[in-house]
């Protein structure tokens, strides 16, 4: 079986894959590349939606030469954008079919059932992407000390098993809750963007998905 394992730079789709392991019989070529930690509000502003949705079906196909890993999700309500009440599919290229692999390190990880709070991007081919790989994907659990809604961000490679009922909890002291995150993106949404820019991110495209802070010009 031949495994390639690839790296994205920044934020998915129109930001271009980074480095590549491709690792055959012997000698693999390697390419090192690094991941750009994004804040709340720069993925607020990269994204064309932030939804809260639960995934309803997931599988790999192969578009064009290369597999992607496909999730169905049903969209409960709508951070930014509007896409409450409707189903939609999320692509993160990668995964594995058959004989063939195809990792990229970091992508997002997706399991029928699981509640999630998700920063989406539109690229050039229609696709929904997640923002900054899995940072910008939030799955929503229980915290089993107070009994309220916490987010975690958690994946594994792609060639591994995943279930979001089995990821491990945050510390207590870094625990993040929904209904923060929430706010700090609406927040960010009715205020706007603030012109700086995002790593990878088209700053033609950033004025148009955005409203623009005063004095941004």
């Amino acid at each position: 079986m031949l495994t390639r394992l690839l790296t994205n730079l920044t934020l998915g789709g129109a930001l271009a894959l980074g480095g590549v392991f491709a690792l055959g019989a012997l000698s693999p070529r390697v390419e090192a590349t690094t991941l750009s930690t994004l804040s709340v509000e720069q993925m607020t502003d990269a994204s064309d939606l932030v939804v809260r949705a639960t995934v309803t079906e997931v599988w790999v196909e192969q578009l064009g030469d290369e597999l992607w890993t496909r999730a169905q999700i049903t969209v409960q309500s709508s951070l930014k954008g509007e896409a409450t009440g409707r189903t939609l599919v999320i692509d993160q290229m990668g995964g594995v079919l058959r004989n063939e692999a195809l990792l990229v390190v970091g992508a997002p990880r997706f399991s029928v059932g699981e509640e999630m709070i998700v920063f989406l991007e539109k690229n050039s081919a229609g696709q929904l992407l997640v923002v900054g790989m899995n940072q910008g994907k939030y799955t929503v659990r229980i915290d089993p000390q107070n009994g309220q809604e916490m987010l975690v961000r958690f994946s594994v490679r792609q060639d591994r098993w995943y279930d979001h009922n089995f990821i491990p909890n945050p510390p207590a002291a870094e625990r993040l809750y929904a209904p923060d995150l929430e706010s700090q993106v609406r927040a960010r949404v009715a205020i706007g963007w603030d012109g700086q820019p995002i790593p990878g991110a088209n700053e033609a495209r950033l004025r148009e998905i955005n409203r623009l802070q005063p004095g941004v010009k």
